[in-house]
């Protein structure tokens, strides 16, 4: 055998060692030759064991080496490619070191760019992006998590470094579209992963695309991104629809359901659900048209995205409400928009049936139905009349009327308006709770002196009356109806009747009837019984059923649990919602037990704002204020402590917003008790977010056992 010629004879660094090799070519060709090499070799590692190493390869391929050239950048890329998990790592990392000027390198900048939005933001058209089949290989939970934590950072990153080399930050990284396209491709790679004809590949998939869409979402809602979310599965719809897609759209919409399901609170339900109302309302453009009709306006996409959650789920239904209608963050500033915005509300809630129910725990439509409910009730319209009475109630108190913004009160009349008129019967459904409550909001509004607050009480009689087979139409409202052609009575109706303000606030003697007819005949026990038949049962014997020979003993009589808590001999109930507990705070001292609301209020506050219910962010604000401004009237013992509890409460469930409302409560003009008051209630807040108490009582518990 011939000895090697090659023997004895030094290799050069280079040949050892391919990276050496691609920053050592002398021309463009070789190092596109010696770029081709590294991937051959990268081919033969295991990424998954050397993941390690390929995380430094990739940081000196993005740092060191300078393409030039679209072969040269093509051969670069495919050797970062070959394991994304690495190469976006390298690509933050780099982006870091740009941000601290720890590199100047405008050639870095622009390969990390280029690999962020390679990898992340490009839609998959026949095939999975390339960082979805390794987490497909290797599935991991902890792992998706982290990725989706990194992604949502990546546009801060992008303008940090952009910002430290003087360059204009990509269009792509703007955060709004940074998100749109994130969600737009996890979408596409779940429609994608479905249309694989090998359906062991479908089930190996689709746990792993659902759980990073699901997760992405959930992220972007709790980060503020929940328009982005309803307008990235807005544009997946349309581009469903123009490809005829329907197996497609049931896809997208089983996505969307199981999200909520699985992923989102009601709340987080609520947010996506009024990001998508909103968009929708933004694409009509001519609100005006649609809006106070009888008939629901919905569409393909809201029936999709927001009617299947509302008709599974009750307190999804109740968080909307509660958002979307009561919420003064949902008015829209135009007017005919936030009518329509209503409209929807009102159009998806008479959508929804009442015989629904899955998952008992969860989903129970059971409580939807009222304990005095009509004889003749439409099953559609049972869970719509729900929500309209529990609106009304809100709208027809003194409180709601002198102290919510004139919008809000204009907001929460169109969504009463839309959901009176979209009731299906038209007078026997109308409860007497509902109708009542909306006489008391009416009557309220018009003592008012400020017209807008007048006119929404016209109407709102207008409509009653019109529900109720009666005619009643206001002077004032005359201009406005010739204006709306969507409330104008129907043709071929005759001229009813034009009241005066005075006539209109008294009831009519059809109500009152109707109302004496309603009310049961008060009984008095110690009267005798006169039976159908006119006899007196007062001096003759009971029924042979409670004689000595029934067969009812001590035995068969199951005894009374007599532990009571008497909760209910209160002379004010406890509040069960934060809006309870600012209405009772809000009570004028000269109304009746208006001690016993603010004594109330104060002790259950705290337990209220530490349950974190779903609607703490719409509250918070306006419970601090009225604390920190309120007085002790009435001389109640431990005023300040109370008051002091149910501040740091606030702080500790939402901190960002009750210390920004404190600090600028600090510098306007207030008392110096108010002023000690908010710096002590921080103070402590402060104390026990840093856990310095929970520490101490840990010690103490661990030296007394020890």
């Amino acid at each position: 055998m011939a000895a090697d010629p090659t023997a004895g004879v030094s290799v050069p660094e280079e040949e050892k060692d391919p990276l050496a090799r691609v920053l050592a070519s002398n021309s463009q060709q070789e190092q596109i030759d010696a770029l081709e090499a590294l991937v051959k070799d990268i081919q033969a590692w295991d990424i998954a064991r050397d993941s390690d190493k390929m995380e430094s390869l990739a940081v000196n391929l993005l740092q060191q080496v300078v393409v030039v050239g679209t072969a040269a950048q093509a051969a670069l890329y495919a050797c970062l490619l070959q394991s994304p998990t690495a190469a976006m790592a390298a690509a933050v990392q780099t982006l870091q070191k740009i941000s601290t000027a720890t590199i100047q390198s405008p050639t870095a900048l622009q390969a990390s760019l280029h690999v962020l939005r390679g990898i992340l933001l490009v839609r998959p058209q026949t095939r999975a992006p390339v960082w979805v089949v390794e987490q497909q290989q290797h599935p991991n939970a902890l792992l998706t998590q982290q990725r989706v934590n990194l992604f949502l950072v990546i546009p801060a990153l992008v303008a940090n470094a952009c910002h430290a080399m003087r360059c204009n930050l990509p269009t792509w990284a703007v955060p709004s579209n940074f998100r749109v396209r994130l969600v737009e491709c996890a979408v596409s790679m779940i429609v994608l992963a479905a249309a694989d004809g090998d359906d062991q590949a479908k089930e190996s998939n689709k746990a792993t695309n659902n759980e990073y869409f699901q997760l992405l979402v959930q992220k972007l809602i709790r980060h503020g991104g929940a328009r982005e979310v309803a307008t990235a599965l807005y544009r997946q719809f349309e581009r469903l629809s123009v490809d005829v897609d329907a197996d497609g759209q049931l896809l997208l919409a089983d996505v969307i359901l199981e999200t909520h399901q699985k992923r989102l609170s009601p709340r987080e339900s609520a947010l996506v659900c009024r990001a998508i109302l909103q968009q929708t309302v933004s694409l009509v453009q001519e609100p005006t048209r649609y809006h106070h009709k009888a008939v629901p306006w919905t569409n393909a996409w809201l029936d999709l995205a927001c009617l299947p959650i509302l008709q599974t789920c009750r307190k999804v239904r109740d968080a909307v409400v509660r958002l979307i209608v009561l919420s003064p963050s949902s008015v829209l500033p135009e007017a005919p928009s936030d009518q329509l915005l209503c409209h929807c509300v009102a159009s998806l809630l008479a959508c929804v049936h009442g015989d629904v129910s899955s998952n008992k725990e969860a989903f129970d439509d059971s409580s939807d139905s009222d304990d005095e409910a009509p004889l003749v009730v439409s099953t559609r319209d049972r869970v719509l009349r729900k929500h309209l009475t529990e609106v009304v109630a809100t709208w027809s108190q003194t409180v709601f009327v002198r102290q919510t913004d004139r919008r809000v009160q204009r907001h929460v009349t169109s969504f009463l308006l839309s959901g009176m008129i979209l009731l299906s019967e038209k007078k026997e459904d109308l409860s007497a709770d509902l109708a009542a409550a909306v006489v008391e909001g009416v009557t309220v509004r018009l003592h008012s002196n400020i017209d807008s607050i007048r006119k929404d009480g016209m109407q709102m009689g207008e409509c009653l009356a019109k529900r109720l087979d009666q005619d009643l139409q206001f002077d004032e409202l005359e201009t406005q109806r010739q204006d709306e052609a969507a409330v104008m009575e129907p043709q071929g109706r005759p001229e009813p009747l034009r009241l005066s303000n005075k006539t209109a606030n008294r009831p009519s003697t059809t109500s009152r009837r109707n109302r004496r007819a309603r009310t049961h005949r008060q009984m008095d026990p110690d009267a005798e019984y006169i039976s159908e038949e006119g006899k007196s049962d007062s001096g003759g014997s009971f029924s042979s059923e409670f004689d000595d020979d029934s067969v009812w003993d001590d035995e068969n009589v199951a005894a009374y649990d007599l532990d009571d808590d008497e909760e209910d001999l209160r002379e004010t109930a406890r509040p069960l919602y934060l809006y309870q507990c600012t209405e009772f705070l809000r009570t004028p001292e000269s109304e009746d037990h208006a001690q016993s609301r603010h004594e109330t209020a104060l002790k259950e506050l705290p337990a209220l704002v530490r349950a974190h219910p779903i609607d703490l962010k719409d509250h918070s604000e306006s419970l601090a204020i009225e604390l920190l401004r309120m007085e002790n009237k009435f001389n109640m013992e431990e005023f300040t402590e109370m008051v002091l509890s149910s501040l740091v409460a606030l702080v500790v469930e939402d901190p960002i917003s009750i210390c920004q409302t404190l600090v600028a409560q600090l510098f306007q003009e207030c008392s110096l008790s108010n002023r000690l008051t908010a710096l002590t209630s921080l103070s402590e807040a402060a104390l026990e977010l840093s856990g310095e108490q929970q520490l101490e009582v840990w010690k103490q518990e661990r030296n007394e056992a020890a």
